[in-house]
């Protein structure tokens, strides 16, 4: 016996089984998810807790530096005497060395310190003065140190970042960290400035070394495989098991680590999940008073290491519990579905067209519950399916002997329909063709129409543009002999003026040259009045009175003579004038023939121009006579083409309808001819599914 997929007996297994697998895996799902979220919530707080608890650590150190700093900064500052500063030159000298002892005492008194300083300001005499002492050996031993020169005070110097970034900031500052070339090593500095009286006096400070730090970093452990790194206040890696100082924590990974940054800058601490080069991880961060950031994380898959382990657990006992409910599935199922096996082994049978008499089945009839009736059933029907087909084995038999003769009538009757039906098409697509022909010929002769009707009024519109023109060249005609009228007018005029100049020209000559005259006379009279002064000198008293008349004589000459110069200078300015306008005058005359030899032309053309266009016009006329003849024309030429247009579309149209129904009809006896090959595959059909059965 096949075991089929979909049976009863299956189906009973796979309900058990499923609820068992259901209940099993729901208990251990909660179990497990819930113990993960315990783990999670754990495994936060201790990150959390590692970070914040080894942070107060490093806060505690770093306090301890930042204070031992300021009290270092107070007691420089109470030392200087700014006074004693102003008039001792050697003063910073000796207040360097009072300060020795001291940076000394600070070095060995301050816990986790690797070294104590004070650097004077170079400006204050142009000098570097400092004093620097340093555990180089690292058992405590502090030495002191080479002073810097002054050279590297410069705030382009990377390596005096220490002292600038104080300056800056005029208050306690911690420096990131910077090699420190003379010794070899990496430091984290606390600087402070000293001011009197807003005049820096220098920087005092102390020094972590680094890797004491990294050391420290690299200790902290969370779990088996946590780390543990640092950060500073720009997200550098400062202390870390692979990065680097110069790697950043916002662009690390292709920048994937960027919203961590953000999140530390809103929180002093807290915890993150993050994927790192395809690891999910959890953190837990802390920020330090110096703003760098204690960092402790590690891999999830570490963290729920033991979750895993009850999940494999969880699985295991599932199994075992599946496994034993196979078992007792197994049993129930085979014990009820064995009588349902039995009908249905008696449905496949009749499905299959076995419906033959036989006792294989009375065993189902010996059941008390439900499947007795099935049983009962399925024996009565395969009984009514026997006697049934026998009767449809009968009558098909006869049903196919008439099909068999109908479909012959019907391809006879549907080849003689379709020769008609080819004859109609042939002849109605020759009648559209003709229809469509006209048409177009109509369409054509109306364009034509329509264009001729467009000639004509254009021909109208030049017919009126050309006497326009004649009417104007009329009025140019009219116009040019009024301008050579004019110009004969002007030309005499021109001439008239031409005289009075020359005659106006010899006038000025005699006054030029009557003034020449006057003032030949006036020079006479001058000369004999200052003859007349020398002899009534002579005379004494007795000329005395003729000198006065001879004195008033010579001043009326002088006058005289000055008048007749002014005079001579007009009238030379008017003959200069009437040269210049003489000239002018022949120029106008010469413009004058010019304009009246154009005038004379132009009259001459325009009279050309009258002719050319009259007979234009005569020509057009007769244009616009047979284009108004061809239009008359056109008219009945249009209707005799409509109408046969309109024939054409009745006969193609009447022609279209007997197609029409000749293929209406010949569909018809095609759906009836298909109509009767289906009703004759549907006999022997029947005829093949009768003859199946086994009775």
């Amino acid at each position: 016996m096949k075991i089929r997929l979909n049976s009863i007996r299956l189906k009973i297994i796979y309900s058990i089984l499923l609820c068992s697998i259901f209940i099993a895996s729901l208990v251990g799902g909660v179990s497990v998810l819930r113990t993960r979220s315990m783990i999670e919530e754990y495994a936060q707080k201790e990150l959390r807790y590692i970070s914040e608890n080894k942070g107060y650590e490093f806060e505690n150190i770093m306090d301890n530096i930042s204070s031992s700093v300021e009290r270092l900064g107070d007691t420089a500052l109470n030392l200087f005497d700014i006074n004693e500063f102003n008039q001792n030159e050697s003063y910073l000298r000796e207040y360097i060395n009072e300060m020795d002892s001291i940076i000394k005492r600070y070095s060995e008194n301050t816990k986790e310190t690797f070294g104590a300083y004070i650097y004077l300001n170079p400006e204050l005499k142009n000098k570097a003065y400092g004093i620097w002492y340093a555990d180089i050996s690292g058992n405590r031993n502090f030495q002191i140190q080479e002073e810097i020169s002054i050279d590297e005070f410069n705030r382009n110097n990377p390596a005096m970042n220490w002292y600038y970034n104080a300056v800056d900031n005029k208050s306690g500052t911690w420096i990131d960290p910077y090699m420190e070339k003379s010794i070899n090593k990496y430091l984290i500095s606390y600087t402070k400035p000293i001011y009197v009286d807003n005049l820096l006096i220098g920087v005092v400070g102390m020094d972590i070394d680094f890797d004491v730090v990294k050391d420290a970093v690299r200790k902290i452990r969370a779990y088996d495989t946590g780390y543990a790194f640092l950060l500073s206040k720009e997200y550098n890696f400062l202390a870390h098991p692979t990065l680097k100082m110069e790697d950043n924590l916002k662009n690390i990974d292709n920048g994937s680590l960027a919203f961590m940054a953000d999140e530390i800058y809103q929180n002093k601490s807290g915890v993150i999940s993050y994927k790192f080069k395809g690891e999910d991880k959890i953190l837990g961060y802390s920020h330090l008073n110096n703003g760098y950031t204690l960092v402790t994380c590690v891999e999830f898959n570490e963290v729920f290491s033991e979750v895993n382990k009850l999940v494999r657990l969880s699985i295991t006992i599932i199994l075992l519990g599946v496994i034993l409910a196979i078992s007792i599935s197994l049993y129930i199922g085979n014990k009820l579905t064995k009588p349902v096996i039995g009908v249905t082994d008696a449905l496949n049978k009749t499905a299959n067209l076995d419906i033959s008499d036989n006792k294989e089945y009375e065993y189902l009839l010996n059941y008390k519950d439900e499947c007795k009736d099935m049983g009962k059933s399925i024996i009565k029907l395969r009984k009514v399916l026997r006697d049934s087909i026998k009767v449809l084995h009968k009558n098909s038999k006869e049903l196919m002997h008439h099909s068999t003769l109908l479909t012959k009538n019907i391809e006879e009757s549907s080849y003689a329909i379709e020769e008609v039906s080819k004859s109609t098409d042939e002849l109605a697509t020759g009648a559209t063709k003709q229809a469509q022909s006209a048409q177009e010929g109509l369409q054509k002769l109306e364009d034509l129409a329509k264009k001729i009707d467009i000639l004509g009024n254009e021909t109208k519109i030049i017919k009126e543009d050309i006497e326009n023109t004649i009417r104007v060249n009329k009025e140019g005609v009219e116009y040019v002999s009024e301008l050579n009228k004019a110009s004969k007018e002007n030309d005499d005029a021109v001439h008239k003026l031409t005289s009075k100049m020359i005659e106006l020209d010899k006038s000025s000559y005699l006054i030029s040259k009557a003034v020449s005259s006057i003032e030949a006379i006036s020079d006479q009279t001058n000369l004999l009045a200052l003859n007349a002064a020398i002899e009534a000198a002579r005379a004494v008293d007795a000329g005395r009175g003729f000198v006065v008349v001879a004195d008033e004589i010579r001043k009326l000459s002088q006058q005289a003579s000055v008048y007749t110069k002014e005079i001579g200078e007009i009238v030379l300015s008017v003959q200069i004038n009437m040269e210049s306008m003489k000239k002018e005058i022949e120029y106008a005359v010469e413009a004058v023939k010019k304009s009246n030899e154009a005038s004379s032309n132009a009259e001459k053309s325009f009279n050309e121009i009258d002719n050319a266009v009259s007979k234009i016009i005569r020509e057009v006329s007769t244009f616009v006579k047979n284009i108004e003849s061809i239009n008359d024309d056109k008219d009945d030429v249009v209707a005799f083409i409509q109408e046969i247009s309109s024939i054409s579309q009745e006969s193609a149209a009447s022609t279209q309808q007997v197609s029409a129904s000749v293929e209406e009809q010949f569909s018809s006896m095609e759906e009836i001819s298909s109509s009767a090959e289906a009703l004759l595959n549907i006999v022997k059909e029947l005829d093949e599914i009768v003859n199946k059965f086994k009775i």
